[in-house]
């Protein structure tokens, strides 16, 4: 089973970020190209992203920069997409 398999089973999975990514490229139209090229990532880097487990809301930030650090992302464009869709969560 390969990585986009899974990060498509997980978009219903509550608590990891397949979901929360998957709405907020509902609401804005976009595919999976689109968000990557939103995050300066690559598709593979989009994969993993969507494997997470969502930032706890005690700990968001903390985990919001281990998770772009791990992967190599930009902490400040995965927030704006993140809070986009959780603004109660910073």
């Amino acid at each position: 089973m390969s990585l986009t398999h899974l990060a498509h089973m997980a978009e219903r999975r509550p608590g990891l970020l397949a979901g929360t990514l998957s709405a907020y490229q509902h609401n804005h139209h976009l595919d999976d190209q689109a968000l990557a090229d939103l995050l300066q990532c690559s598709i593979e880097q989009l994969v993993r992203l969507k494997l997470c487990q969502c930032p706890r809301p005690d700990q968001w930030q903390h985990d919001l920069e281990q998770i772009a650090t791990s992967l190599h992302l930009d902490a400040a464009k995965l927030a704006a997409v993140l809070i986009h869709d959780a603004p109660d969560a910073s």
